[in-house]
């Protein structure tokens, strides 16, 4: 059943409907070794209806439109307690917003490629197993109501991630990478493939820190990941339930001068590319950090009506960005390297439970991966350690940024960082 076939059913029995479809065409290839393991062609379909029944607003997902899901919208609205007041796409618009990429979707020569990698694992001795994957995501966000709304987002994304298993006599480690983006044409899987088997490779040599404070590189990954982990302190409903560390220091300065991170969700560069929310409200670049200072908090339709402002545009499955990133500097990561000269480069994090970043005092606590760096050069890997410090430490001890940013998913990206002052404790 078409959209505009179940509201035309509906719109007799409700006060406001409005329908949001996700539609997802995917492209899987994996390969382990000199094996195809897995090629899939999938397309999903999906659905999040909400509707205005007695005065009640009510919402509901499922995988297909019928009318009777008009008795479950109506049973929702007779049970449901909250007074919450939703909110619809009022002025009467039809707009598409598609993306120009030209991915190309040669499958054969994407698994010869990555088939080719069997002959450079065969050239490492010690690596055991690699394991490429390659994605191909094409999505589309359509919203349409009964106030003649009809709007439509697409995008593209590809995706491509290496993963090796190295050994020796002693010890036996995995390392991988993951790149993700808007056109295949910025995936190296070569140049990619061989960082990961060398970074392999250096972690069967660990060295033992001793327990201090060190000055260290924050990966692009690493601090992409920290980045992710923020949606929970500058949501606004972790403001309103006292919940999040950032409570009463909106305006205040919370980060190094250098510090400025911006959500930019409608630059088709990067991967969270979206005209509007799921809410259908309609998205725009903001600035969360300027000059170290917090400017602003995110809003979804629920939060901005209980504060009585506009909603931010970040209403998603919950409040959350879409091309968040730190503002990149001008100096390469071969050069944040020889300007620290002896410190750590920190590659990324393992949480523990799904937790990294406490949000109600700001502490972090987590296993850390990476290598030294001595005399303005990576040598060896240094075996698991715990990084201790909190949000507010770790901004306002960023020194230099890089140029490298990259995204690892579609919320947020980073380049690499030069830190000072971080406490790590010897396993």
């Amino acid at each position: 059943m078409t959209i505009t076939d179940f509201i035309s059913e509906l719109e007799e029995k409700v006060e406001s409907l409005q329908v949001t479809e996700f539609k997802e065409e995917t492209v899987e290839i994996k390969v382990l070794n000199d094996k195809l393991k897995k090629t899939e062609f999938s397309n999903n379909n999906s659905y999040e209806v909400k509707a205005k029944i007695n005065g009640k607003y009510v919402k509901i997902n499922t995988e297909h439109l019928d009318p009777s899901l008009y008795d479950i919208l109506k049973v929702e609205s007779e049970i449901i307690e909250s007074n919450y007041k939703d909110n619809y796409v009022e002025n009467k618009k039809k707009l598409e917003f598609r993306t120009k990429n030209s991915n190309s979707q040669n499958i054969n020569d994407k698994i010869k490629t990555m088939l080719d990698f069997n002959h450079l694992r065969k050239a490492h001795t010690s690596i055991s197993s690699i394991t490429s994957g390659y994605e191909w995501i094409h999505t589309e966000k359509r919203i349409v109501n009964m106030n003649g709304v009809d709007l439509l987002s697409t995008k593209e994304n590809c995706a491509f991630y290496v993963s090796v298993v190295a050994k020796n006599k002693n010890d036996a480690v995995t390392y991988d990478d993951i790149v993700y983006t808007t056109t295949d044409k910025a995936i190296d899987m070569k140049k990619i493939s061989k960082n990961v088997i060398e970074n392999a490779e250096k972690f069967l040599n660990k060295e033992k820190l001793k327990t201090g404070t060190y000055n260290v590189i924050l990966s692009s990954r690493f601090m992409s990941n920290l980045l992710k982990n923020i949606m929970d302190i500058i949501s606004y409903e972790g403001i309103r339930k006292k919940l999040s560390c950032l409570d009463g220091k909106e305006h205040a300065k919370i980060a190094n001068d250098i510090v400025n991170i911006v959500e930019d969700p409608r630059n088709e560069k990067y991967p969270g590319y979206t005209y509007f929310d799921n809410e259908g409200t309609e998205t725009y670049k903001k600035v969360i950090i300027k000059d170290g200072i917090l400017q602003t908090f995110l809003y979804n339709n629920q939060e901005a009506e209980l504060k009585k402002i506009k909603s931010t545009g970040n209403g998603y499955e919950k409040i959350t960005a879409r091309n968040l990133y730190l503002v990149p500097g001008e100096k390469n990561e071969a050069e944040l390297i020889k300007e620290l000269d002896n410190g750590l480069y920190i590659t990324n994090y393992m949480s523990s439970g799904g937790v990294f970043l406490n949000k109600i005092d700001g502490k972090i606590s987590a296993p850390i991966f990476g290598f030294i760096i001595k005399e303005g050069k990576i040598t060896n890997a240094f075996e698991t350690c715990i990084i201790s410090t909190n949000i507010f430490d770790l901004l306002k001890n960023i020194k230099e940024i890089g140029d490298n940013l990259e995204f690892k998913t579609e919320i947020s990206g980073s380049p690499s960082v030069l830190v000072e002052n971080m406490s790590i404790t010897s396993n």
